[in-house]
């Protein structure tokens, strides 16, 4: 009996530290809020679009960006812990390869990508000043939720109206 309990104190263990945080390849600080970095990434998107590619499947809730010179991808979220507010690099992958996580890439891919990111994205960025993001009341229709209580669940009617959060359609090509 005692085995046992060890056994499910291990495993419960085991899965409590598996639990967490995505990981991330390199972050960027930036000596603004999350919601100005946002503005200013939003403004760079709007005035890049060809930088802008639809979110994947597999990870819709992060940004994707493709460099137009290099094909190189990227994933990256905006984020802030306390008062340091970042751009949080998440996948990367070179031309016609798939998106790779920070344990997946070498060294020499990490140097390479991060370099990358950081003068084809990152450096672009400083130039433009943050904006005040809109919100908006009631931006999709939710036909699973018809007559929601929208006085005790406003949070379901509200977002922040950029570019991340609704990406422009494809053009046809």
């Amino acid at each position: 009996m005692r085995h046992l309990l060890k056994i499910i104190i291990v495993l419960f263990s085991i899965i409590l530290t598996s639990c967490g945080t995505h990981g991330h390849i390199e972050s960027f600080y930036m000596d603004y809020t999350k919601e100005e970095i946002t503005s200013i990434v939003d403004d760079f998107l709007i005035g890049n679009p060809n930088y802008y590619e639809d979110a994947n499947d597999y990870y819709p809730d992060w940004v994707h960006i493709k460099i137009p010179k290099t094909g190189e991808r990227f994933a990256f979220r905006i984020g802030q812990i306390d008062e340091k507010a970042e751009i949080d690099l998440i996948l990367a992958n070179l031309i016609d390869d798939y998106p790779k996580k920070y344990f997946e890439l070498s060294q020499d891919e990490k140097r390479k990508l991060i370099k990358s990111f950081k003068i084809n994205f990152i450096d672009k960025l400083k130039d433009i000043k943050p904006h005040n993001i809109n919100l908006v009341m009631s931006p999709f229709i939710l036909s699973c939720n018809i007559g929601m209580d929208t006085v005790c669940w406003p949070d379901y009617f509200i977002k922040k109206d950029t570019f991340i959060s609704y990406p422009l359609p494809k053009r046809n090509r």
